[in-house]
Parts: C-alpha cells; sequence; structure tokens
C-alpha cells in the first residue's frame, strides 16, 4: 500500500488519469433531487440505531426502480449512497469526511492524502478482483463502492452490533462486508498494511453478493483473493493439526451451514482456512470452478452444484484434504443443520 501511494502520487498529476477523488462537505440532505424527474424525502426514510442514521433501502429502491432510464436510476441510488453517507459523517462528528470518486466513495477521519490514496486503492482493487475473478465477480450494477472507516474498535462495535442476530457468541473481526440494503463494508483506522487486505476482502464479498453461494465458497474466494492481491499471512505450522482436532462428521455441518464463520474460537479461523484450501483446491479446474460457483447454493453448500458439474461429493472431497478415510459421511447434511443456512448480509475479515 505504502508503494502504492507513492507511485499514485505521480500519476495522479498526468492529464490523461481520471480526476482525483473529490471531497464533500456540503451538509447532510434533506431531500435527493432529480433534475427533470423529482425529489426523494431522505431525511423521512432514516432511523436511528446505536447512534447511528440508518436509510430504509428498500423505500429508496422502491422510488429508484420507479424512475424512467438506466442512467437516472444509476444516478439517483448514487445520490442516495451520498446522502446516507454525508448523515453518517454528521453522526460521526467534524473530524470525518467524505470523499468520491467515479466507482467509490470513503468516508472516514484520514487525512486528505491517504483518504484520496485508499480511495484509488478502492478502485485498482475493483479493477484487479474483475480480471483474477473474470466471469465470476462484478460490480454492483447500481451505485459505487461504498466504505466506512471508525476512528476505534468501540466504534466500529457500535455501528456493526446493530446486524447482528439479537442472541449467540460471534467471533471478532477487523472488517465486514454489510449486504442488506446497500452494500457497504466497513473497518477501523489502522496501519496502512493492514487496511489494504480489508479492501480486498470485502470488496470480493461486494462483487459476488449477486449470486446465492454457500458462506464457505463465498469466504474462501475472499481469503484466496485476499491473499493472492494483498500477501499472504504469517504461516501458522500448528494449524493443521487444530484441523484434525476440530473437525469430524458433525462438527463439518457447522462448516457447510455457515455457523462456523460466525462463532467465537478457533472453529471460526479454521473455518476461514478450510474454506481457503478448498477453494484452491477446486479453482484449478478454473472453467469448471466458474460454472461451480454460478450454480452452488447456500441451501444445501453447493452439494448438487459440486456433483452435476466438478462430478464430486463435497464431503469426500473434504475428508480427502483432512486425511480422514475411515468412511464417515462429511457431506453436507441441511436436514441437520440448526437453522436456515447463514446468508450474505454480513461477511467477516477475521
Amino acid at each position: 500500500m505504502i508503494r502504492f501511494i507513492k507511485s499514485l502520487t505521480g500519476r495522479l498529476q498526468s492529464p490523461s488519469r481520471p480526476k482525483p477523488a473529490v471531497q464533500d462537505n456540503r451538509p447532510a440532505p434533506v431531500h435527493i433531487n432529480v433534475p427533470g424527474v423529482g425529489q426523494f424525502t431522505l431525511a423521512q426514510h432514516l432511523s436511528i440505531r446505536q447512534g447511528f442514521p440508518i436509510a430504509d433501502w428498500r423505500a429508496i429502491s422502491t422510488w429508484v426502480d420507479s424512475l424512467p432510464g438506466e442512467r437516472t436510476r444509476d444516478a439517483a441510488w448514487a445520490a442516495c449512497e451520498q446522502g446516507w453517507l454525508l448523515h453518517m459523517k454528521q453522526a460521526l462528528g467534524a473530524g470525518f469526511h467524505l470523499v468520491e470518486s467515479n466507482r467509490a466513495m470513503l468516508l472516514s477521519s484520514l487525512t486528505p492524502n491517504v483518504a484520496h490514496a485508499t480511495l484509488a486503492y478502492m478502485e485498482q482493487t475493483q479493477r484487479r478482483l474483475g480480471t483474477l475473478l473474470e466471469g465470476i465477480a462484478k460490480p454492483d450494477s447500481l451505485g459505487k463502492e461504498l466504505m466506512v472507516v471508525f476512528d476505534s474498535q468501540d466504534q466500529y462495535y457500535q455501528y456493526v452490533c446493530g446486524y447482528y442476530p439479537e442472541k449467540g457468541e460471534f467471533s471478532l473481526s477487523s472488517g465486514m462486508y454489510i449486504h442488506r440494503g446497500c452494500g457497504h463494508f466497513v473497518t477501523t483506522q489502522a496501519d496502512l498494511s493492514v487496511i489494504e487486505p480489508i479492501i480486498v476482502h470485502e470488496m470480493t464479498h461486494s462483487m459476488l453478493s449477486y449470486l446465492p453461494m454457500p458462506t464457505w465458497l463465498n469466504e474462501g474466494i475472499a481469503v484466496s483473493s485476499e491473499r493472492r492481491l494483498a500477501g499472504p499471512p504469517a504461516p501458522n505450522h500448528h494449524i493443521r493439526d487444530k484441523h484434525r482436532q476440530v473437525w469430524n462428521e458433525h462438527s463439518i455441518q457447522q462448516f457447510w451451514s455457515g455457523d462456523a464463520f460466525m462463532q467465537s474460537g478457533d472453529i471460526s479461523q479454521l473455518a476461514y482456512d478450510l474454506a481457503q484450501t478448498v477453494v484452491e483446491q477446486l479453482a484449478r479446474d478454473w472453467h469448471g470452478f466458474k460454472r461451480f460457483v454460478t450454480a452452488a447454493h447456500r441451501n444445501d453448500a453447493g452439494k448438487a452444484a459440486a456433483e452435476d458439474i466438478l462430478g464430486i461429493d463435497l464431503g469426500r472431497f473434504v475428508a480427502l484434504i483432512m486425511a480422514r478415510e475411515d468412511g464417515s459421511d462429511w457431506s453436507p447434511q441441511p436436514q441437520q443443520w440448526a437453522k436456515a443456512p447463514v446468508g450474505q448480509e454480513l461477511e467477516f475479515t477475521a
């Protein structure tokens, strides 16, 4: 990231490049105006949760869908995103500012040069993911990539707790993609080398959010993309032993259902690592993997798609990875899951 910022300084001054990001210091709007079409009273469709404005994106979507023309709808949705972030800026305080470019918006209290470089990195990451995950990842058809960088962990958890289920113990996270109404990802201020992989990870979720894929597949692709574009983490030489201690024919159902990714303790870390391993093994046949990804569904953890497209039994495949050949059944068994499979409203960076 630091090398990227240094190289960016010269590129942004080149007249052949897009204009630098624009800082938006306007007050939070009451109305969203679309010239020649009308206006939407945004302020009437905001509620306060944990001290933060939460927009009624269903009402916003209904209004946007009623507008004529794709360009008009795209501009109206982006204006609503911008308006909501300006209300977030107002709630977070005077130190925060909103910067915007062609494909992204960033709300933070980062210094202007770091904020603009981070925003440019977001746009670069979107392009790189489009190449890395060709045929799978795609930007949202409406609006821009949105990122909020909170000043502290307390501020971050105060905001995201409004999206968690009311009951349960959940794993800690350094970042999160929230796909509820309007997709956006959030993190906290940290060293740039820490923020960089979070951007890659959460933007991967954003660009896969149009697919109803199981959580293990979504997280496996995100971790793999993070490691390829932002560098691998320090090796953990003991993780193989932990895998063998934790996974069996019963606990693996928490992996398939998605529950393991939200739990506290070792099981969450192991779920991410296992997901990345399975994805990288399957992706060796990229053509078949692309077809599998677009067909896999969270309701059965991709079991039917794996059989039909890849010709494999997912449970047998994972058991072999874990060197378990005792004849036990590791296949996804939705009838055993305690609740419906975890969807994509919350996607974490561990």
